[in-house]
């Protein structure tokens, strides 16, 4: 029986300009990333990823809940979220 653990960590930086004619907005991104993985059995296993994400958002209407927000902020809301993933 072989028992074995993993654990990933990472760290992201993402910025977005949007052109000016459309509005002009900013988004800046810090992921940071970590990840792990538990071999229970041969069959068996469990994973983890928790993502902690800090967003800066900057518009002339200072609007984020417009279309345009949503696809450079990827549906998150500026500020700081958490997200996690347990299988």
């Amino acid at each position: 029986m072989a028992l074995t653990f993993r654990v990933a960590a990472g760290y992201e930086y993402a910025e977005k300009i949007n052109q000016p004619q459309y509005g002009g907005e900013k988004s800046s991104t810090h992921s940071i990333n970590l990840e792990s993985k538990y071999n229970v059995l041969q069959n068996s296993f469990v994973t983890g990823k928790f993502t902690f994400n800090n967003i800066d958002f900057i518009s002339k209407n200072g609007a984020a809940t417009t279309t345009v927000s949503y696809i450079m902020l990827e549906g998150l809301l500026p500020g700081k979220t958490i997200s996690g993933q347990l299988h």
